[in-house]
């Protein structure tokens, strides 16, 4: 162990000068304006892969054999009825990051229209991820309530089917 210690050390000394190291925040920014979004605590049971859009994303094999949840993952890729996906969201009026699971809402509606995956403020405001409602994809979201911080879906790096 203390071999591979000091390989890494003079690693990342040598490192240092050609690249930059950051921290996990701006790996998770990366993943969020990637568009790949990851369960994290308190959204378990919130979304299911394709929610998240996995199936864009070649995470999905529905020629693989058995595996845990197989049926459900199936059943909404036959008969087509997902009416939610991930999005990514940008707010330039928002000053801090809602937080996992936080519900959306816009205007017209007292349901919650979707539910945040991710979120960081970064130099550009805060980005997020979302699962929506399809219809509202291209609406002002609103975070908590109506007079909430608004905001808005942004191209995604790869398209939805």
């Amino acid at each position: 162990i203390e071999e591979i210690t000091n390989t890494l050390t003079e690693f990342k000394s040598k490192l240092k000068y050609e690249a930059t190291l950051v921290d996990k925040d701006y790996w998770r920014l990366l993943d969020i304006r990637a568009g790949i979004g990851e369960i994290q605590a308190g959204s378990e049971a919130m979304f299911i892969p394709q929610m998240l859009n996995f199936n864009e994303r070649g995470g999905i094999s529905y020629d693989k054999g058995c595996y845990t949840g197989q049926e459900i993952i199936a059943r909404m890729q036959y008969r087509g009825n997902l009416k939610r996906h991930l999005l990514y969201l940008h707010s330039d009026t928002a000053n801090t990051a809602p937080a996992v699971g936080q519900a959306l809402y816009n205007g017209q509606k007292e349901q919650a229209i979707g539910y945040i995956v991710d979120a960081l403020l970064s130099s550009k405001g805060i980005e997020a991820l979302a699962v929506c409602t399809d219809e509202s994809a291209d609406q002002a979201v609103y975070t908590e309530t109506q007079g909430g911080p608004s905001y808005r879906a942004q191209t995604l790096s790869y398209a939805i089917t």
